[in-house]
């Protein structure tokens, strides 16, 4: 069976400092809120900057669970990410978030490589996929950074 590489990246603009954008993509925490997707996420092994952790999220109207490791540098404003345990029709997924400074606010890519088996439909449904769930991730952390930012602002003022 023909396998495919594909390349996605999605951006959006956010009025929201990219330190506090950046922390709500490190704390998974957040996640239920700032994914539009994760229901339960739990850190299962590693550290701060590198580590595993196990998700669930809702896609395509069913719960499903995976394994993600994560590498960031926050330094440098980017979070790797891998699907440990990837599953047919898919053979890998690894991607890449990156917050950087604008104008007005944050930046943020979110990109993924994926390399899919199977014919064009099933390639394209795959694509599919994956560009709706960054859409809803960008949107929800949109909504997210930006909230946080301003009860951090609304808090210095009080101070």
């Amino acid at each position: 069976m023909a396998t495919t590489m594909e390349t996605t990246t999605h951006g959006i603009a956010i009025d929201a400092p990219a330190s506090v954008v950046f922390e709500a993509l490190r704390d998974s925490a957040h996640w239920a809120s700032v994914s539009g997707l994760t229901i339960y996420k739990e850190q299962v092994d590693g550290g701060a900057n590198e580590h595993t952790i196990r998700i669930s999220v809702v896609i395509g109207g069913e719960l499903s669970s995976c394994l993600v490791a994560r590498t960031l540098d926050p330094n440098n404003g980017t979070i790797f990410f891998q699907q440990v345990d990837v599953e047919e029709p898919l053979q890998l997924l690894i991607g890449e978030w990156t917050v950087a400074d604008g104008e007005t606010g944050a930046i943020v890519t979110i990109q993924h490589d994926f390399e899919v088996s199977g014919d064009p439909d099933i390639v394209m449904s795959a694509r599919q996929a994956i560009d709706d769930c960054n859409r809803r991730e960008l949107d929800a952390l949109k909504l997210t950074a930006e909230w946080l930012a301003g009860l951090i602002r609304k808090q210095a003022e009080a101070t």
